[in-house]
């Protein structure tokens, strides 16, 4: 799982969690964003990240 990660980080254009506030979403956006990738990441669920609608449902 340690090189999955790593190899995200690699080829990612978001370096930073500033990266994702140039791009427009709020803390809360971004902390929600993680919260649900890591459940995926730590359940193995195959569908672990957000999609935009859900993510910009949040408030």
């Amino acid at each position: 799982m340690a090189e999955y990660i790593v190899e995200l980080r690699e080829t990612s254009p978001l370096k930073s969690l500033s990266d994702l506030e140039k791009i427009g979403l709020s803390s809360k956006q971004i902390v929600s964003l993680f919260n649900k990738a890591a459940v995926g990441v730590f359940d193995k669920q195959t569908n672990a990240t957000p999609s935009c609608l859900e993510i910009s449902q949040v408030k």
